[in-house]
């Protein structure tokens, strides 16, 4: 519901269930927007403007990447062999590579996995 509108929000204030998705909404939406904040006042936009010109990066654009990243995250386990417990059991670690995530990052946040949200579509309409 990040992505709804004031008075699609509001439907969910008229019920008592509705109350802690519409709370969590705004507690995201409030985490959002610091987020947000921070980004622009570390100086993101004047510090690399090749890669961030201006009208790229818009609180719009940012709510939609938030939403796109938390209905496709996928638990770390999810990639895990059978038997491994943690990210650490399955992943070669480098701790030389500064590209390199380290293993209990993968465990705190997840996977997106590329393309896997088309693997419920046909290939053709029906």
């Amino acid at each position: 519901p990040i992505c709804w509108k004031r008075n699609e929000l509001a439907l969910l204030s008229g019920c008592i269930p509705g109350l802690t998705p519409l709370q969590e909404t705004a507690a995201t939406t409030m985490q959002l927007a610091a987020e947000f904040t921070a980004l622009l006042h570390a100086g993101i936009l004047t510090r690399f403007p090749s890669i961030f010109p201006p009208g790229v990066i818009t609180w719009e654009r940012w709510v939609w990447a938030a939403a796109i990243f938390t209905s496709r995250i996928l638990p770390s386990s999810t990639y895990l062999n059978k038997g491994e417990q943690k990210a650490a059991n399955h992943l070669h670690t480098d701790d030389d590579d500064p590209m390199h995530s380290p293993a209990h990052i993968w465990d705190e946040l997840g996977v997106m996995v590329p393309f896997l949200d088309m693997v419920n579509h046909e290939v053709e309409a029906s």
